[in-house]
């Protein structure tokens, strides 16, 4: 536990330093959850959306936004009856994406996303073991293999089911999604989303699923609930249909769950006119029903960091994730945005 804490604060300082080094400016602030995510490769083609802020745009209004992830994978498992099964992931995943969403009313926007995605043996696996060294942390599984490699591949019985060793890098899959306003105030507000994940992305390279995903979710945004605090306040609650049909080529259909549910909550504090400080946690329950850790556990993401405002409609956004529960989440993650409006 005090390893654990140790991390976080250490996170959070991270954060300040940035703060600290920021001049301040008098510009507008409008609060919205990170755009990260869980990026374990099996688990990130699986259509599991981002939070949402609970806002939506005023009519007419386009938004865009840049991201980029990195996350750094370093995860062993075996399991059943005689280890029948394994997984490693060792190597790290970066995935860019374009985001265009528009109010084509006042209650109601269209979007769309077209990620990228490059699977890399990396840089950064020094660092992060001198990082943990420096805090007392964990590198029992990075010990098990040398430093900056590929390796992600699930094996059943032997022989490997699906996974790689080299680099590769492609379009991931499409995603259309539409929102629905439910109350729009001052005060609170709350949208419904409807999503479809098309299979546009090569599900033998883990950039895709193979299969359509559709998810469905509420997302709030609350300036009242912690106002003595000065904090705003965001939430999310959804399902996800896990697509069956395309059996994602080499992995055994029968290893998928057909639903799943997710949800998040977080803060943001507005430090000064430029800058806002945001917390945020994001959980799902089991994607797969197999027995390695990696695959068929719940998960939580913690994320930390803040938003910068670079004009009165374009926000820079910076932020660091860890695993807090199992290694279904890779426990090093970083998160960048840019987006703006118009």
């Amino acid at each position: 536990m005090v390893k654990s804490m140790s991390r976080y604060l250490s996170y959070l300082a991270l954060a300040g330093l940035f703060v600290s080094a920021t001049a301040l400016a008098e510009l507008r602030t409008d609060a919205k959850p990170f755009a990260a995510r869980n990026l374990n490769p099996y688990i990130a083609i699986l259509g599991l959306p981002a939070m949402e802020t609970g806002v939506i745009a005023p009519k007419g209004e386009n938004q865009f936004a840049l991201l980029f992830d990195l996350a750094n994978n370093s995860a062993r498992s075996s399991g059943g009856p005689q280890n029948i099964e394994s997984i490693t992931l060792d190597g790290e995943t970066y995935r860019l994406a374009l985001i265009w969403r528009r109010a084509l009313a006042a209650n109601f926007e269209v979007g769309v996303e077209l990620p990228y995605i490059i699977h890399s043996p990396g840089v950064l696996d020094n660092f992060i073991e001198g990082w943990h060294d420096l805090f007392g942390l964990s590198n029992s599984q990075r010990d098990k293999a040398p430093s900056n490699t590929l390796d992600y591949r699930y094996q059943w019985n032997g022989s490997t089911l699906m996974g790689f060793e080299e680099a590769n890098n492609g379009v991931g899959d499409l995603r259309l999604f539409a929102s629905k306003a439910i109350v729009q105030s001052p005060e609170r507000s709350i949208k419904a989303t409807a999503s479809l994940e098309f299979p546009t992305g090569n599900a033998k390279w883990l950039r895709g699923s193979g299969d359509a995903d559709f998810s469905f979710f509420l997302s709030a945004t609350d300036n009242k609930l912690l106002a003595k605090w000065d904090l705003t306040s965001f939430g999310q609650l959804g399902v996800l249909m896990i697509g069956q049909s395309m059996n994602n080529q080499n992995l055994r259909s029968t290893l998928r769950r057909d639903v799943a549910l997710f949800g998040g909550f977080g803060v943001n504090w507005k430090y000064s006119e430029m800058i806002d400080l945001k917390a945020q946690l994001q959980s799902h329950t089991a994607m797969y029903k197999n027995f390695v850790t990696p695959m068929n556990a719940p998960s939580t993401l913690l994320t930390v960091g803040g938003t910068l405002y670079l004009s009165d409609n374009t926000m820079l956004d910076l932020a660091i994730g860890e695993n807090l529960m199992t290694s279904t989440i890779p426990d090093f993650i970083i998160n960048v945005t840019l987006s703006s409006r118009y």
